[in-house]
């Protein structure tokens, strides 16, 4: 992959465990930078409850995954 342009992305719903909070969500990403050796370039916010999903889920998680990309210095792609 070396001299690739790459994007790494991070998929993030707050709805589940470990990543329900902004430092659980840097810790995950922290893990798979290590494990991938690669950096993660974006964040993609993923909040649902599958079916169950109202237009609060979607925008309570939106402003929570612009939290995690604020935090992690880096830009919320989708």
């Amino acid at each position: 992959m070396k001299g690739k342009a790459l994007q790494v992305l991070q998929v993030i719903n707050p709805n589940r465990p470990y990543t329900d909070t902004v430092g659980g969500c840097l810790r995950i990403r922290e893990a798979i930078e290590a494990k991938a050796r690669m950096t993660i370039t974006g964040i993609i916010g993923n909040a649902n409850f599958m079916e169950e999903t109202t237009e609060q889920d979607i925008l309570a998680g939106y402003a929570f995954s612009n939290s995690v990309a604020e935090a992690g210095n880096i830009p919320l792609v989708f």
